[in-house]
Parts: structure tokens; sequence; C-alpha cells
């Protein structure tokens, strides 16, 4: 198989970790906000679990030679 298949594999694994642990979190903080809100701390991992995708499939796309759109530096690369 491709190096970088194998690559991205393992960084998709990572990612997908990530989100579960970010989604295990908004879990945790959900049945606590039945005793106190806690609306900040749900933004903030929603949030979280936002940027972990973007990352996720920015990365997928990359991979396949998409080029993507930085909205930081104003850049068009598609």
């Amino acid at each position: 198989m491709n190096e970088q298949i194998r690559l991205l594999q393992a960084e998709i694994r990572a990612e997908v970790r990530n989100i579960g642990e970010a989604f295990q979190m908004l879990h945790m903080i959900d049945e606590k906000v039945r005793q106190d809100p806690t609306d900040i701390v749900i933004g903030y991992y929603l949030n979280v679990l936002y940027g972990l995708f973007e990352n996720l499939f920015t990365r997928i796309a990359t991979n396949f030679g998409n080029r993507i759109h930085d909205e930081a530096n104003g850049m068009r690369n598609c």
C-alpha cells in the first residue's frame, strides 16, 4: 500500500480518537448541565469538535491533491 495512504490512515485514526474524546467530554458535560449550567464549556467542546472534523477533512482533501482555501491568509487554492 502506498506510504502516503498509510500515513493518512494513521492521521484519520488519531483524529477519530480525538473526536471520540471530545464527544465523551461533551456527553459528560451534558449530564452535568442538568445540575449546573455550563453553556460556555459546551460551546467550547462543540467548537473543538468542529475544528477536529475540519482538520480531518482538510487532511483527506490535501492528501488527494486538492488545495484548500486558507481563510486566515485570504488565499484560494482549490
